[in-house]
């Protein structure tokens, strides 16, 4: 394949490139050229080839935060010929992105950037120019995202659309920020299962058992870490045909969201795991803290540590059932421990041993082994 032609940088006041431009669109490398191949070279990000491109720009996301604390963004890229996500890792360039995302007169040319992989990268030596494409803006659909793809490769903070049977409803309740809402199961055709928090005036538009097209659904993290959906301000509820899920799998369902009760004793606890989650003082959303202050990537509330609110504490504890046959590994809420030894856990040795003396617990723990209960049936 033919190396993309050069072309001049775009102007600082993003105005629409010459015409004498040739189309960008036909310049970028494939994900299976040589200069993304990675066994090519063991030295393959010297060799990645840069070039440009341009196009609609749709699903801007808000700015999020890797697992190597790096913030990036991501959108979606229509360039005529494919629908292409694009991560960039200079959130300078978001203010920019976000005034021309789902707009039908303008684009986006970037310049400079490059493609590993299916993923187009943008960095700071990237650069980014309005652009007006060449061919005509055609409205955008997203594609419908499977339970199995949510669970495997969704990003935290993506917005999806997905068609599901929603049961397990939970009573109406009220958020810190006095939000109405209600925890549900979602299972999709793939019989993949999540679980789904319904928000405000969508509640009444949905019954157990039915299935619905959600649009818009937020990727978030359950305080157990593990990914759930939530609906949003910009989420759409709309009946939809109905999909084959057999009796079976939706008690299977329930079953995994009901609490059991366990007698035993706790044969060693680990002070050393006590983590606290973060939330956001608007939204409950967990938020990371940086030099005292966070930024909520869900509703964009900005603070400081005095203003975060804590979560539960958990700590991990070994639990041998009455007959001494079978380990548990559950995680607790310190306070729990607390109300049951007497002593506060920032007093380690007395708090673990104290626990580990009372030889008839009675706990009640959820699908997570997270305990909610704990009895001291000695007393």
């Amino acid at each position: 394949m033919s190396s993309p032609s050069k072309q001049s940088s775009p102007s600082k006041s993003w105005s629409s490139p010459s015409k004498s431009w040739p189309s960008p669109s036909k310049s970028w490398p494939s994900p299976s050229s040589k200069a993304c191949d990675s066994r090519s070279s063991p030295y393959k990000r010297k060799q990645q080839e840069t070039f440009n491109i341009g196009g609609y720009v749709h699903m801007l996301s808000p700015i999020k935060i890797a697992r190597s604390n790096r913030q990036y963004f991501d959108f979606k890229l229509n360039s005529g010929d494919e629908t292409i996500k694009c991560v960039c890792f200079d959130v300078d360039k978001w203010p920019f992105f976000q005034l021309i995302n789902d707009s039908t007169d303008f684009g986006a040319l970037l310049s400079n950037v490059t493609r590993p992989a299916k993923d187009i990268m943008l960095n700071s030596r990237s650069k980014v120019s309005k652009y007006k494409p060449e061919f005509k803006f055609t409205e955008f659909k997203k594609p419908i995202t499977t339970l199995a793809y949510v669970i495997n490769e969704a990003d935290i903070y993506d917005e999806i659309d997905v068609i599901g049977k929603i049961f397990n409803f939970s009573e109406i309740k009220t958020s810190a920020s006095e939000t109405r809402y209600i925890e549900t199961e979602i299972i999709d055709k793939t019989k993949s299962k999540r679980t789904l928090k319904i928000f405000n005036s969508l509640i009444e538009q949905v019954k157990e058992g039915g299935a619905y097209k959600l649009t818009d659904v937020k990727v978030i993290l359950g305080h157990d870490q593990k990914k759930i959906l939530h609906t949003t301000t910009s989420t759409k509820c709309t009946e939809s045909e109905d999909i084959e899920i057999t009796s079976l799998e939706v008690t299977q369902t329930k079953k995994e969201n009901q609490s059991r009760s366990i007698e035993g004793k706790v044969i060693s606890i680990d002070t050393s795991s006590m983590s606290v989650l973060h939330l956001c003082s608007k939204c409950s959303t967990p938020v990371e803290l940086e030099s005292g202050f966070y930024c909520c990537q869900t509703c964009g509330m900005m603070g400081t540590m005095e203003s975060v609110k804590s979560s539960k504490q958990t700590i991990d504890f070994c639990f041998l059932d009455s007959s001494n046959q079978t380990q548990y590994n559950f995680q607790c809420d310190p306070l729990i421990i607390e109300n049951i030894t007497g002593y506060p856990v920032l007093n380690k040795i007395k708090f673990a041993t104290q626990l580990c003396k009372i030889d008839h617990l009675l706990i009640e723990v959820d699908q997570n082994n997270i305990v909610l209960k704990m009895e001291n049936k000695n007393n």
